[in-house]
């Protein structure tokens, strides 16, 4: 795949986000935007303070094109998708709710308007029929233990991307979008619909409302190793393989598809070689153990193949949780042989040096302060 840059920097373009909140509180101005960063899982924030009026104004620096949620009382109100140098302005109401239900919840002017525009109407469509990750549904649950993971995957098949197809099609009658706002939708249902659930078994197998008496699921869980899961269960992963470009402006759909990845990564090179670190996910606190960060790498290296999915996942074992002192030697352990050689991106490893050198500062201050 070529380089994702859309554009090459000595230092990473603003993009500029202005806007008008309609309906808020008077006595809560605080407006807060996160948007994630391609490559890592953790997502970056900024903080602001609306105007008596409900107007607001915001900038970050990016290299590449990404999406950014903003949120109003923590909540997401809407997201929108920018290119670097870009300069947004968007009306919107103060809750999510209120925007999709409402003919003109959100109003999109300046850069990248038409595409914001067109894919808020798939939102819109999806939000109306009941599926959408902001929108509390009523408790449904498929009984996982009544599958085995080879029906369970062709279960997701036969439902969710049958109805991801009808979906598209009367998006497509309705809108007539662009193709690279198609391309936008078609990846965000997939991944926030399908590829999400696929990864999640079999570990959610043990938390299934099939089980209905508490007791019963609690002894499964006991008694129970992981399910064993054949590895073409994981194959319809890589369906969206290479990454594109446009994946891109859907960053946060972005972030989602390469964790599937991660769990793939964990599951056949920790859990399986190593069942001390998986017994009941005991491993889930052992990130900062530098053995743990060695598996995942050895695993991203033999099963990853897609040379950008490879140095996102690389570059984000490194950073995840590097706020102490075993993260920062794991870091260090690993810079000659996987930041200078195997990340390639100047986005990723820039944003590597970034965030090592933030999270050194803030140990050292720890150390001072225990002293």
């Amino acid at each position: 795949m070529t380089s994702p840059i859309w554009g090459q920097y000595d230092d990473a373009p603003t993009v500029t986000i202005s806007g008008k909140v309609r309906n808020f509180d008077p006595k809560n101005l605080e407006i807060l935007f996160v948007f994630s960063r391609a490559g890592f899982f953790q997502e970056s924030a900024i903080r602001t303070n609306m105007d008596k009026n409900g107007n607001f104004k915001a900038s970050f620096k990016t290299y590449i094109p990404t999406e950014f949620e903003v949120c109003y009382k923590l909540a997401p109100i809407f997201t929108a998708s920018v290119y670097p140098k870009d300069n947004i302005y968007i009306k919107s109401f103060s809750s999510y709710k209120e925007n999709m239900t409402n003919p003109i919840g959100v109003v999109f002017k300046g850069s990248s308007a038409k595409f914001n525009s067109e894919i808020f109407f798939f939102k819109r469509l999806c939000f109306n029929s009941n599926i959408n990750p902001y929108k509390p549904l009523p408790v449904q649950w498929v009984p996982l233990d009544r599958f085995t993971p080879v029906a369970y995957a062709k279960y997701l098949k036969d439902t969710v991307l049958v109805k991801c197809d009808d979906l598209l099609k009367c998006y497509v009658q309705k809108y007539k979008p662009s193709v690279e706002a198609l391309e936008w939708c078609k990846f965000y249902y997939e991944v926030n619909e399908y590829y999400e659930q696929l990864a999640h078994y079999p570990g959610d197998y043990f938390s299934s409302e099939g089980y209905y008496n508490v007791k019963e699921r609690v002894e499964n869980y006991i008694k129970k190793k992981d399910i064993p899961v054949p590895e073409i269960y994981y194959n319809p992963l890589t369906s969206s393989l290479p990454l594109k470009n446009s994946m891109f402006l859907n960053s946060i759909a972005l972030a989602d598809y390469i964790r599937t990845f991660y769990n793939y990564i964990i599951k056949k090179t920790v859990c399986e070689q190593n069942s001390e670190y998986c017994n009941k996910y005991e491993w889930r606190g052992l990130k900062t153990n530098c053995n743990f960060d060695s598996l995942k790498i050895a695993g991203i290296r033999k099963y990853i193949k897609d040379p950008l999915l490879k140095q996102m996942l690389l570059a984000n074992t490194l950073v995840d949780g590097m706020y102490c002192k075993e993260k920062l030697m794991s870091f260090k352990k690993y810079e000659s042989s996987i930041v200078k050689q195997q990340i390639k991106e100047p986005y990723l490893k820039s944003h590597l040096y970034y965030m090592y050198e933030k999270a050194k500062k803030v140990v050292e201050e720890r150390e001072k302060e225990k002293k």
